[in-house]
């Protein structure tokens, strides 16, 4: 679990339904006492709350998501 996502880590956008993030775009990871966001939507100020889905054995990747999209932070 070396790679955990934290504040202030940039995580690589690799899904996206919607327009916030382009896939390949890297976003800076914030934190408030309600957990890890990203910054999105109108003007880029909403805050869209990660999830962290858990690191992989085999590459050392941790994978996060929020409502409409995925994204990896790479060892």
């Amino acid at each position: 679990m070396s790679n955990k996502i934290k504040a202030g880590d940039l995580i690589e956008c690799e899904a996206a339904m919607f327009s916030d993030f382009e896939v390949g775009q890297k976003v800076e990871v914030h934190a408030d006492e309600k957990g890890l966001y990203v910054l999105g939507g109108p003007y880029g100020k909403a805050k869209l709350a990660l999830y962290e889905l858990g690191i992989s054995k085999y590459t050392d990747e941790a994978f996060a998501m929020c409502v409409g999209f995925s994204f990896v932070k790479k060892g």
